[in-house]
């Protein structure tokens, strides 16, 4: 089989490095069944679940095609071909008997499958001392890890971790280590455009309403896909200038995609131009600390405050408020 028969991540908008660098392993991949453990770092919304799906998909194919036995058997009793695919959230993991006997004993021994470990940030230190030891780099890319008087087998010819994240900096460095990092890149404006127009296909969107659609999501492909998948929903089969300002005020569509919430956070702040403590917003929205920072972030990438010991509205944030 050659790799253009099955580049299924055409369907993938953007990320030009992430799908070069993917589409060598895979060629790799097709003779040798070995696909390195992988780290997809990004910010929330740019693609790190879809993209790892897309890979497992890929992995399947060639594994299927290459007559690879999953490890799995048919009711019938005939092999199954193939490579399955496990999601895991990793708030889920409290220590090692929940990896071991809730994700390693059912799903990966004596299989051969792609397991994604989401937001692994939150793994906790037990855990990660346990995926040391599986990660642990072997020359014939095998591993044996005891557990409760158990051996576990970790063939990586047919075991593949991938990791995901959006708190890279939470995640323990050794951990990084056994990884093969890939960081995702920031969505252009036209790459979004692209992905709401490949949301809802069979509308019709002029250049001048999808660059104003653009302009109202959050900078990610997931807030670009949802505006496409609510269009999709409407049944519009053509979006007029007109019609795209009735969506906007019926669905309360903001500038950047913010919600009403991050607006009252910069309105806030323009009330203050000497900033203000974190504590102080967050009383004054009547939001826990967490919440707030969480929303911080976007206003940050977004490039409408600044956050020190104070925050602080930049120009581009003070603009915003006047136009808004």
């Amino acid at each position: 089989m050659k790799i253009n028969q099955l580049d299924i991540f055409t369907q993938a908008i953007g990320q030009e490095r992430f799908k070069k660098m993917i589409r060598r392993r895979l060629t790799s991949y097709q003779q040798t069944s070995f696909m390195p453990n992988l780290f997809i770092g990004g910010s929330s919304g740019d693609g790190k679940t879809y993209l790892a799906r897309l890979l497992a998909k890929a992995m399947h194919e060639i594994d299927k095609e290459k007559k690879r036995d999953s490890g799995l058997t048919l009711a019938d009793g005939d092999i199954h071909y193939g490579k399955g695919y496990r999601k895991v959230n990793c708030g889920i993991i409290k220590n090692a008997r929940d990896l071991f006997e809730g994700i390693i004993l059912p799903d990966v021994e004596g299989k051969r499958v792609t397991v994604h470990f989401d937001e692994c940030h939150e793994l906790p230190p037990k855990v990660v001392g346990s995926l040391l030891s599986i990660l642990e780099p072997t020359p014939k890319r095998f591993n044996v890890v005891k557990y409760d008087d158990y051996s576990f087998e970790f063939d990586f010819r047919k075991v593949t971790f991938i990791f995901t994240t959006t708190e890279e900096q939470n995640v323990f460095p050794p951990l990084m280590d056994r990884l093969q990092k890939v960081a995702l890149e920031v969505y252009s404006p036209e790459e979004l455009g692209e992905i709401v127009q490949l949301a809802c296909p069979k509308t019709k969107i002029s250049a001048k309403v999808l660059k104003d659609m653009v302009d109202h999501v959050r900078w990610n492909g997931r807030g670009a896909h949802k505006l496409g998948d609510e269009i999709r929903t409407l049944e519009m089969s053509n979006v007029t200038e007109s019609s795209w300002k009735e969506v906007k005020s019926d669905f309360d569509l903001l500038p950047k995609g913010l919600t009403r919430d991050e607006v009252a956070y910069l309105h806030i702040l323009s009330e203050n131009p000497d900033g203000l403590k974190i504590t102080t917003l967050a009383n004054r929205l009547n939001k826990a600390r967490p919440t707030v920072q969480n929303m911080e972030r976007y206003l940050v990438q977004a490039k409408l405050i600044t956050v020190d010991s104070n925050r602080h509205l930049t120009k581009d944030g003070q603009a915003y408020i006047a136009k808004v």
